[in-house]
């Protein structure tokens, strides 16, 4: 089961994701957050405080939207990461890095963000 609700403010998105957020439910996925990153608001806040399982799919997802977010000149924030999950995923898949992406010039790695 996933779990997605967006809150639209003056400058902001906020989307707040939960339940299991693996390929699944890749396209309801990408489909609220392309719709995001369409919106002309500079910031995206994304919470995955309720986060029950998550896959490769979902961590393609957040990096494309990172990039894309930063070659659009917005900002995309991740917060509120229920970390346990997220962690024991990025273990599993093997998710390590040892160079820069392009985004982190004007945001640090989201892997970096999901560590802590």
């Amino acid at each position: 089961m996933i779990e997605i609700s967006v809150e639209q403010g003056k400058d902001t998105k906020k989307i707040f994701m939960g339940g299991s957020l693996t390929a699944e439910h890749a396209a309801e996925i990408m489909v609220t957050l392309r719709e995001a990153l369409a919106l002309p608001m500079p910031d995206i806040t994304l919470t995955l405080g309720a986060v029950t399982k998550v896959d490769a799919t979902f961590f393609q997802l957040l990096c494309s939207t990172q990039r894309k977010a930063t070659n659009s000149g917005k900002s995309f924030i991740i917060e509120k990461i229920n970390q346990k999950p997220m962690l024991r995923a990025l273990r599993l898949m093997g998710f390590s890095r040892s160079k820069s992406c392009i985004c982190e010039a004007t945001q640090p790695c989201l892997f970096e963000r999901i560590r802590g």
